[in-house]
């Protein structure tokens, strides 16, 4: 009798739909739990090159310091950008980004900068005034990223649009703009300006009388380590450096990260003194008595808070002290302790009150 070879096959049994249901809801509750681990992990990492960045911006500013026995300079104001024939200190128009190039192993930029006496032939040949450049050498500078100076846990480190707020972004820069789609490098950390006097500077008008990098006084009186046209030294620092602040993260609006329509982040990482580049942890509104701390902040939407530290960060941001060590500050530190940073030589006076 022959045997029905079909009644001993083994059968594959199929999953019920209960039963994918029952493996996908598994699935999507281990994304769940494991979404939030790994999320924390790579944000741990960018803090930690965020930490990094400001290793090696303090690195470059105790060299400039050893060099030029004296902190970088912030140039000449928000409307002028670095210049080789400046030099450092107070005859350089390009903020304290520009002049710690050398200092970091950036020196081919550092000479690319925007030189004054290359532009006068093109001022000569233009009757109006208003010159045209097709040489692309005036943009080098401005649209070269240096990666350090941007946190990745805010952005990364590529070239930003300009906006309609300025007509341009400097008078030795006068091929870019918002109307010929002008973009430019950005960074996301200030330096120390103090804790008197904060507001913008715009600098001296464009001129081509002699001499070309006049030397002259801070416009305003200011107690931090950098500002317009400053030679701060080292032993000016009489607060002392590991009490002192460098340099910090940077408080923006995230609406405004790539947009360049934020009054903190409109200019270029290599502008000088202004509200992208200069920070203060305090300031005077009407006289020395009257005193405010600007404590850091989480960045926040549609919420400006002009020279103030900050960073994307949820718990706090990172420091550089003038001793050259990095610090994680928490946003909650104590208003008098904060401000106690900002100023060089003020033996820690407490202000009036928080911001």
């Amino acid at each position: 009798m022959a045997l029905d070879h079909r009644c001993c096959q083994s059968r594959g049994r199929a999953f019920t739909l209960v039963e994918l249901l029952v493996v996908i809801t598994i699935i999507g509750i281990l994304i769940a739990i494991l979404l939030p681990a790994v999320q924390a992990s790579r944000e741990a990492a960018r803090k930690t090159q965020c930490k990094n960045n400001l290793k090696q911006m303090s690195t470059g500013f105790l060299n400039h310091e050893n060099a030029q026995r004296f902190f970088p300079s912030s140039g000449w104001g928000l409307l002028w950008v670095g210049d080789p024939d400046g030099g450092f200190g107070a005859t350089q128009p390009g903020g304290w980004s520009y002049s710690i190039l050398p200092y970091m192993e950036y020196e081919s930029l550092y000479d690319a900068g925007n030189r004054l006496k290359e532009l006068v032939p093109f001022y000569d040949l233009d009757e109006s005034n208003n010159p045209t450049f097709a040489d692309d050498y005036f943009l080098r500078l401005v649209t070269t990223v240096v990666p350090l100076f941007n946190c990745p846990s805010k952005r990364p480190a590529e070239l930003y649009p300009m906006n309609a707020i300025h007509g341009k972004l400097a008078n030795n820069v006068p091929s870019c703009s918002d109307a010929n789609g002008c973009r430019v490098a950005r960074g996301d950390y200030l330096v120390n300006s103090g804790n008197i006097h904060a507001g913008d500077l715009y600098g001296p008008p464009l001129s081509f009388g002699e001499p070309l990098y006049p030397v002259q006084k801070s416009s305003r009186s200011q107690n931090g380590i950098s500002f317009d046209r400053s030679e701060v030294r080292l032993s000016e620092i009489t607060d002392g450096a590991s009490k002192t602040l460098m340099v910090g993260e940077k408080y923006q609006d995230p609406d405004n990260y790539y947009t360049g329509a934020d009054h903190t982040d409109n200019q270029c990482v290599y502008s000088g003194h202004d509200s992208d580049t200069n920070g203060y942890t305090g300031s005077n509104e009407s006289s020395l008595a009257d005193t405010v701390a600007y404590r850091p902040r989480r960045d926040e939407s549609r919420k400006r808070y002009d020279y103030h530290f900050g960073s994307a960060h949820v718990e706090g941001l990172h420091v550089a002290y003038c001793d050259g060590s990095v610090h994680f500050i928490d946003y909650d530190v104590r208003g008098r302790v904060w401000y106690a940073l900002g100023g060089r030589d003020d033996q820690e006076k407490p202000p009036r009150r928080e911001d």
